[in-house]
């Protein structure tokens, strides 16, 4: 591929205007610190001043928060697995991928927060490593970056890659700025056909691109202690001879709780055992709904206050971090959150692993291709309202054998699609000993 060295005007402002934008994105910072303290906590990292200094190269993987981490989670256990010696530093954007990172990999990795996109910050993170290559997550296309990387024959991958229907039309009015970037791209592993399009569509070639599932298929639920299990599962049914039908509503968000406390009423008529295990998204949300649920007049247990539940108890508020695969695991149905409200949805895979016929509401733009496939394999019913959301609740607790099928449907596509990640390691590994596809004149 051969293409002119012109740098698009867009770009050239790009350049200029953003370093004097800091001020502002770091206030940003600052403000939305005040609900969660971590966003004030190593700033010095965001402009490229590293707490590390490392002089081997190594392999450098960004994903932005704590689903991008999830996702990238199995690809970086095999590199590890098959290189234990490489160095591997994972960047992310938000306290919650942090969190992520440090909790699931510990000292196996390096971390730190990804750099702002000026010439400073990252010829500063240059400063204190030299990657041997960068691999970034889904739709992260950082123009400043790509072109430092290029400059400093750097290869880059982007592993999982998409590009959303939402996301889409605003890279199409910088098309210039996509066309001159997308050339450093050594290769693009797309989730999906479609999502390689929209690459395509912005200027990608098609010796980039290589279709190659969607990597969230690799994720295994993390393993919790059976002593753990066995007390939450105690926690949830006062009497496990006549067990609660456990309903978790998951990574919920402001204006859904009260759409599902509102229809809770007319489901304990339709189910009387049914109880509701409400995990809010952002942690500094948890007093929030606790308020909320108090306000209904609604017999609420709090996980954090180690509460456990009765006959008489409705909801159960998990208010801890990284438990959610553990409450899907002692569910009978799950309702993923950021779909009622127009937030684009979150994993809807990782209730379908434990096996869970899966609820949501209509906003599943962040992974609209995965919805539309386990809607159509009956795994997934997508709802337009809260009304529509008991009526298939109550479908689904009085019948067992829809319960059943949708485990049995869930489990098989879960396993039919598995094997992206180490796919996707060996294919860097043979693309890295080849030439470029593509040079600048």
């Amino acid at each position: 591929m051969t293409t002119s060295t012109h740098k698009p005007w867009l770009y050239q402002l790009y350049r200029w205007i953003f370093p004097l934008l800091l001020p502002l994105v770091l206030a940003r910072l600052l403000w939305k610190s005040r609900k969660d303290p971590a966003y004030r906590e190593r700033l010095g990292e965001r402009l490229g001043f590293l707490p590390f200094h490392i002089t081997a190269p190594v392999i450098w993987i960004h994903a932005v928060s704590l689903g991008e981490v999830v996702a990238a989670t199995p690809f970086i256990e095999s590199w590890l697995r098959a290189s234990p010696h490489d160095i591997i530093l994972i960047t992310t954007t938000t306290p919650t991928g942090s969190a992520q990172v440090i909790k699931t990999f510990g000292d196996r990795v390096k971390h730190a927060y990804f750099p702002y996109d000026t010439a400073g910050c990252i010829q500063r993170f240059f400063a204190h490593c030299q990657p041997r290559l960068l691999i970034v997550l889904e739709t992260e296309l950082w123009p400043v970056l790509f072109e430092t990387c290029h400059q400093r024959q750097i290869p880059i991958f982007n592993i999982n890659g998409r590009i959303s229907d939402k996301a889409f039309p605003r890279y199409e009015r910088i098309r210039p700025v996509m066309q001159y970037i997308l050339p450093f791209i050594h290769q693009v592993f797309a989730q999906s056909q479609a999502n390689g399009e929209k690459f395509l569509q912005l200027g990608l070639m098609p010796s980039q691109l290589t279709v190659i599932g969607n990597l969230k298929f690799d994720v295994k639920p993390p393993h919790y202690d059976p002593l753990i299990q066995q007390n939450t599962q105690n926690e949830l049914h006062s009497d496990l001879k006549n067990p609660r039908f456990v309903w978790v509503a998951a990574s919920t968000h402001l204006g859904e709780e009260e759409q599902l406390l509102d229809i809770l009423p007319t489901l304990v008529t339709h189910i009387p055992n049914l109880l509701l295990v409400l995990i809010p998204r952002h942690p500094h949300r948890f007093e929030e709904v606790a308020t909320l649920v108090h306000n209904k007049g609604i017999n609420m247990a709090q996980r954090t206050k180690s509460e456990s539940c009765t006959q008489d108890t409705q909801v159960y508020l998990a208010d801890t971090l990284g438990e959610v695969p553990l409450f899907y695991s002692l569910a009978d149905i799950a309702f993923v959150g950021g779909s009622l409200v127009p937030i684009g949805g979150h994993s809807l895979l990782e209730p379908v692993f434990a096996g869970l016929p899966v609820l949501s509401g209509p906003h599943n733009q962040n992974a609209q291709e995965i919805a539309d496939y386990l809607a159509q394999s009956g795994v997934l019913t997508c709802v337009e309202s809260k009304e529509d959301l008991s009526k298939a609740i109550v479908r689904l607790a009085h019948s067992e054998d829809k319960r059943h099928d949708c485990r049995v449907c869930g489990l098989k596509i879960m396993r039919e699609h598995q094997g992206g990640s180490e796919k996707t390691r060996l294919q860097i590994l043979e693309y890295m000993k080849k030439p470029a596809k593509f040079q600048r004149t």
